[in-house]
Order: structure tokens, then C-alpha cells, then sequence
């Protein structure tokens, strides 16, 4: 079980697509921001700070641009048990890999693929077990990113931002 975790640690902390996640133009309006100041809104921290619905827009919006509607849930709504996360993953890794490459690039997008490979047989654990929260899959993250090394705020932005793209998606 450690390996599958320092596996997945190091599949997801090497590729930290979010960093480079990229508002679209309306999302930047909104927000009160030009494309200008980009560099400085797509860090994890600045992305971890919006409120829920403004990253859900960030992540629909990217989405929008590889044509996938992505319904509007309100923030108790349909994707908050693991259950339901990894049903979807698994059910929809190939549109996940998409909406990656889309808005990060073709190679961050094969190393997402290879990481939803490594995951795959916790994911299939849970979608087994059908119970949890999402904090469960938070928590196996950052434990994981914590396993090898990866600094505690840093490993807890990151999975809040990885939980919050997935839970957007579900």
C-alpha cells in the first residue's frame, strides 16, 4: 500500500497541473482582472483563496473550451461522496485527460493519464467500499504528496485544488 501511495505522491506532485490553470477571459472579467495579471492569479494559493463557485467557473470555463458542459451544483449538490468521485473518474478518465491537456498541454496531460492509471486500484477500493466524503480522497492525497517530502501547506493546496477540479467535474 505505501508503494501504490509514494507512486501516486509522486505521479501527482510531479505534474501539479493547477498551478499553470489558466482563468478564461469572462472568469478574468468577473474577477476584475485582465489577461495581464494571469502570472499572478493561477497559482494554487490565489486558486485555493476564490470561493468555490468562482474555481468551479475556472474549471467550467476550461472545460467549455473542449466543448463539455459541465452542470452548475450548488455547493451541497450531486459529487460530494467518494463514492461518486470514483465512479466518475474511472468511468471518464479519457474526458479528464482531455480538459487537462487542454488547459495545461499535451505532456502535463500524459503524465494526468499515467497518474489516473496509478490510481486506479484505490480508486476502484472506494468505488467498492461506496462510502466516504471527499475529504477521504483529500486526505489519501496530501498524505500521499506528505510521504515524500512535499511541504504540508503546499501538499494541502494541492489537494484542495485537485479535490475541487474533480468535484466540479463530478
Amino acid at each position: 500500500m505505501n508503494r501504490i501511495k509514494k507512486a501516486i505522491a509522486l505521479t501527482l506532485g510531479g505534474i501539479l497541473f493547477i498551478t499553470s490553470l489558466t482563468p478564461s477571459a469572462s472568469v478574468l472579467a468577473e474577477e476584475g482582472m485582465s489577461n495581464s495579471n494571469v502570472e499572478t492569479t493561477n497559482s494554487p494559493e490565489v486558486f485555493y483563496s476564490l470561493s468555490s463557485e468562482k474555481q468551479r467557473e475556472i474549471i467550467r470555463a476550461a472545460a467549455a473550451e473542449e466543448n463539455i458542459y459541465i452542470p452548475k451544483y450548488p455547493d451541497r449538490g450531486v459529487g460530494n461522496s467518494a463514492f461518486r468521485i470514483a465512479q466518475y473518474i474511472l468511468k471518464n478518465r479519457t474526458k479528464i485527460t482531455n480538459i487537462i491537456g487542454k488547459v495545461v498541454g499535451r505532456k502535463e496531460a500524459v503524465n494526468f493519464g499515467e497518474a489516473l492509471r496509478s490510481m486506479e486500484g484505490p480508486l476502484r477500493s472506494i468505488d467498492r467500499a461506496k462510502k466516504g466524503g471527499k475529504d477521504v480522497i483529500k486526505k489519501v492525497i496530501y498524505n500521499a504528496l506528505r510521504s515524500v517530502g512535499v511541504p504540508s501547506k503546499n501538499a494541502n493546496v494541492t489537494a484542495h485544488v485537485i479535490t475541487s477540479v474533480i468535484d466540479a467535474l463530478v
